[in-house]
């Protein structure tokens, strides 16, 4: 079949008092193009992201550190599935995808960062009239804008 086709082909061996015939399945090249969110806390659960690209299949897993760990993912469609990341410290991962348990890897390089968790210490002014909330300035004191 042509590229971007997928399929299986009969493969058959033969040798010396040997033959044997089997099936090979082959698929359409899979690709990640974007993940929903793109970011999330470094702490808590896990992040459920979304991502969006082509050839996923009901066996597809997602891997944020190229292959080491691998992710179950839950099948939308062909452009979309569902995995959970496992949280870490704040960081940036590229996200791939295998529909053979490793074998094959994307490598399209697509970025989760893994932001510390925003902190607000304080505010400024701290009170007002409610009469006069709109259009006042305010400034907000924390970490990790």
């Amino acid at each position: 079949k042509g590229a971007g086709v997928s399929g299986i082909a009969t493969v058959r061996v033969e040798g010396p008092g040997l033959s044997a015939t089997t099936t090979y399945e082959y698929l359409v090249p899979t690709h990640v193009m974007g993940l929903w969110p793109s970011s999330g806390a470094s702490s808590g659960a896990a992040v459920p992201v979304m991502v969006t690209g082509v050839g996923f299949t009901a066996a597809a897993q997602c891997s944020p550190d190229q292959g080491a760990t691998l992710v179950r993912a839950d099948f939308v469609t062909a452009s979309l599935i569902r995995c959970e990341l496992s949280r870490q410290a704040p960081s940036v991962v590229q996200v791939e995808v295998t529909n053979n348990g490793g074998a094959d890897l994307t490598g399209d390089g697509v970025e989760f960062a893994f932001v510390a968790p925003l902190s607000v210490s304080a505010l400024e002014p701290s009170q007002g009239t409610e009469t006069r909330t709109a259009g006042v300035t305010m400034t907000v004191h924390g970490q990790n804008f």
